[in-house]
C-alpha cells in the first residue's frame, strides 16, 4: 500500500490550514492505493524545510510512504532544493526505511510527540546526509535521481 502526500512550503502565511485543509483520498493506481495526509508522522516528514546551517532549503513537492508486507517502509520524496547563488534542482529521492522501531510512529493517527520528532530528524539528517554523499558514494547515488 502506498500513501502520497502532496504539500507546499509550510513557510506560508497559514501552514497548519494547508494542512488541515488537505483531506483523505483514494485512488486505484495499477494495484497500488495511494492516499493524502495520512497520519501526523506522513504530514511531519513532507514538510519543506531549511538544514541548519541555513545552507540548502529541501522543498517537499511530494511524499510518498510505500508499506511493504515485511513491515519495512520506503519513503520518496520528491524535492526542489534551493542553494544561494545556484539554480534549484529537481531530485527524487527514495528513502528505504527497514527499522521497525518507529513504524508505531509512522503508522499512528496520534503519535507521541517526543518519538514523533525524532523520527522527523532521523529522517531529516538521512535526507541530509544524502544530498552530501551522492557525489561520491555510490550507494547514496542510487537513492535518487535529477529530475529536469
Amino acid at each position: 500500500m502506498t500513501f502520497s502526500l502532496r504539500t507546499g512550503s509550510l513557510d506560508s502565511p497559514q501552514p497548519n490550514a494547508r494542512i488541515a485543509s488537505v483531506k483523505r483520498q483514494a485512488i486505484a493506481l495499477q494495484g497500488v492505493v495511494r492516499m493524502v495526509a495520512q497520519t501526523p508522522a506522513e504530514q511531519a516528514l513532507a514538510c519543506s524545510y531549511t538544514t541548519g546551517d541555513g545552507k540548502v532549503r529541501f522543498n517537499v513537492t511530494e511524499l510518498s510512504v510505500d508499506h511493504r508486507p515485511d513491515r519495512s517502509v520506503t519513503l520518496t520524496y520528491w524535492l526542489t532544493v534551493e542553494r544561494r547563488g545556484l539554480k534549484e534542482e529537481h531530485w527524487e529521492f527514495a528513502l528505504p526505511w527497514d527499522d521497525k522501531s518507529f513504524l508505531d510512529v509512522l503508522t499512528s493517527h496520534s503519535p507521541d510527540p517526543e518519538r514523533l520528532q525524532q523520527l522527523v530528524y532521523i529522517v531529516r539528517t538521512l535526507l541530509e546526509e544524502w544530498w552530501d554523499t551522492k557525489g561520491h558514494n555510490r550507494k547514496s547515488a542510487k537513492m535518487g535521481r535529477q529530475r529536469p
